[in-house]
């Protein structure tokens, strides 16, 4: 994401950054109105609780790790030679991922808050 703007996280990059790019203020309202309502609703709450771990390789991926001097964007992105099992990362298999991560996660949190069976004689 910051290739386009100037070297690894140092100050005037960043604020260049938040000026240029409007993702960090649409996350804060996104993140405010999920908030907001998950306060109201507990299907909601349900729903958004896997998030934040499971959209973390993803959020790697994008904004690699601070301060590291880019190293996953060296060592993965634009054909790079990082691979898993054999098979190439692609920016899709981070999606991917993400997603196979969520549904996971959903699926424990479903599985953990469904009533127990009474005990049949």
């Amino acid at each position: 994401m910051l290739n386009t703007i100037g070297d690894d996280y140092t100050p005037a990059v960043i604020a260049l950054w938040l000026r240029r790019d409007p993702s960090l203020p649409w996350a804060i309202v996104i993140a405010a109105c999920a908030y907001l309502a998950g306060r109201r609703s507990e299907k909601v709450r349900l729903l958004l609780a896997p998030v934040f771990i499971s959209s973390l390789p993803l959020s790697l991926w994008i904004w690699d790790i601070p301060f590291t001097s880019r190293y996953i964007c060296d060592t993965a992105h634009d054909d790079n030679i990082l691979t898993i099992a054999g098979l190439p990362v692609s920016t899709e298999a981070v999606y991917l991922l993400s997603a196979a991560m969520y549904l996971l996660l959903l699926l424990v949190i479903v599985v953990r808050k469904r009533p127990a069976m009474p005990a049949t004689s």
